[in-house]
């Protein structure tokens, strides 16, 4: 890219700055405006980079290669001859001494694309808009489409589609909530819609099939009502489940008393789910050690330059597994706070996004929530009502271990949505946030999760 391009790059790039700033922009743009300003400006920062730099870059990697006990210059691209170290030798990841001096490397390595990269991922979450993107906006489900497929799937039940609403957010699903009129009863139900290639390795498909698992034994997991796999319909894979009344708990109630409701109710929810077990229970760690070989396929599928934070989050996952001897295996959401829960009034009505659940350890959907109660400010209150209903409790290795795993999870996905960047033609300026920017930055909140205490 010659001098002109980049100036191209980022004269765009201010040009939505201005508009951005000058709110000339409608609402429903604006996050996808300041998402192509993060695109742009990554771009011009990439290919303005010193061969000079990334020569010393390399020297860096090397060095830092050799004082950990590798230095065999394998690997290919800045970054490869370590992931191939830790790879090779896991051992070397079982140290806070290597992930400070690897986080140092990234920052190093990520800082002239990224000015703020030493914060890792605090405060970068943009949601998906759909609007701006033709080919999103052709798997938007309208009121004709669903009444065409439902007419032909269920063509006894005479169900009306009045409306389908669109809602906004989301990286990795679509969501809708259909309004129906039957024999003069107006109805609603929901449905979840994948997004092409499957960014986070799920399918509303896998999930259709696991809500029947667990609902009704957990009575505020939606019901499931049919799914549909072939994406001639829709675009994509689809499934409906029924509606809740409830608004998301993203704002706290400022009274005490009804923040305690709200503890009690979410410690009642988790309850519920965790006393589903296995039919054949057994120690945790072999449940993950699967889920661990499961991303190791998907990283060696979509791999296209190495990574070493990720590599370094999986060895550290790997030789940590004994933390979670003997443990116990219950079903998990694996993505349970309350972004993910609706409330309705003081009592949690439903949670929802079920895609990342598993049978797993307790403490995985425990320590997820955990940040949540303590600002609620009733953690032992949540904590003995969930020990009532269940006999479990907390763990504070399992803990450690589950934020590494939800951290690697996270980079992980994002790393698939690079892959499916560079190897189709989606072309959505949120995807290409998240693949490249986003990614880099969930490689410092990784290392930031294995050197807390």
């Amino acid at each position: 890219m010659d001098a002109l391009d980049r100036k191209v790059l980022t004269a765009t790039a201010s040009l939505l700055k201005r508009w951005v700033n000058e709110e000339v922009l409608p609402a429903n743009q604006r996050t996808e405006a300041v998402l192509a300003i993060n695109a742009l400006e990554l771009s011009a920062a990439r290919n303005a980079l010193d061969p000079a730099f990334l020569a010393g870059l390399r020297q860096r990697e090397h060095d830092l290669a050799a004082s950990l006990g590798g230095g065999t210059g394998g690997g290919s691209g800045i970054g490869g001859e370590l992931a191939t170290l830790f790879t090779t030798a896991p051992a070397v990841a079982d140290s806070k001494d290597s992930a400070r001096a690897l986080r140092e490397f990234l920052i190093g390595w990520y800082e002239p694309t990224d000015p703020l990269i030493e914060e890792g991922p605090a405060g970068i979450y943009r949601p998906f808009e759909a609007g701006e993107d033709p080919q999103a906006n052709a798997l938007i489900i309208t009121a004709d489409k669903m009444q065409a497929y439902l007419d032909r799937r269920f063509p006894d039940r005479g169900t009306i589609v009045a409306s389908v609403d669109v809602l906004r957010g989301g990286y990795s699903k679509g969501t809708y909530i259909v309004h129906t009129g039957e024999a003069g009863q107006a109805g609603k139900f929901v449905v979840r819609q994948d997004r092409p290639g499957l960014p986070t390795g799920s399918s509303v498909v896998g999930e259709y099939e696991a809500l029947l698992q667990i609902f009704p034994d957990c009575p505020k997991a939606p019901e499931p009502l049919w799914a549909e796999a072939d994406e001639a319909h829709f675009g994509a894979g689809v499934m409906a489940v029924g509606y809740r009344p409830g608004e998301p708990g993203r704002v706290f109630p400022e009274e005490p008393e009804r923040r305690r409701k709200w503890a009690l109710s979410t410690a009642q929810v988790i309850g519920s789910l965790h006393a589903i077990r296995p039919d054949e229970p057994g120690d945790v760690s072999i449940f993950m050690r699967q889920t661990l070989a499961g991303f190791r396929a998907r990283i060696a599928r979509s791999e296209h330059s190495p990574h070493p934070g990720l590599a370094f989050g999986m060895a550290w996952l790997e030789q940590h597994l004994g933390d979670l001897a003997s443990r116990p295996v219950c079903r998990t959401h694996g993505d349970l706070a309350f972004h993910n829960i609706l409330m309705d009034g003081d009592e949690v009505s439903a949670a929802l996004d079920w895609e990342f659940t598993q049978f797993s350890d307790p403490v995985e959907d425990l320590s997820y929530i955990r940040p949540f109660i303590v600002q609620l400010g009733f953690w032992d209150e949540f904590m003995a009502e969930y020990g009532a209903m269940t006999g479990l409790g907390w763990d504070d290795k399992a803990a450690r271990w589950f934020a590494v795993f939800t951290a690697v999870r996270i980079v992980v996905c994002n790393h698939d949505i690079l892959d499916l960047l560079l190897t189709t033609d989606l072309n959505d300026v949120a995807l290409i946030v998240a693949g490249a920017k986003l990614l880099q930055k969930f490689e410092i909140g990784l290392l930031d999760a294995i050197l807390q205490d």
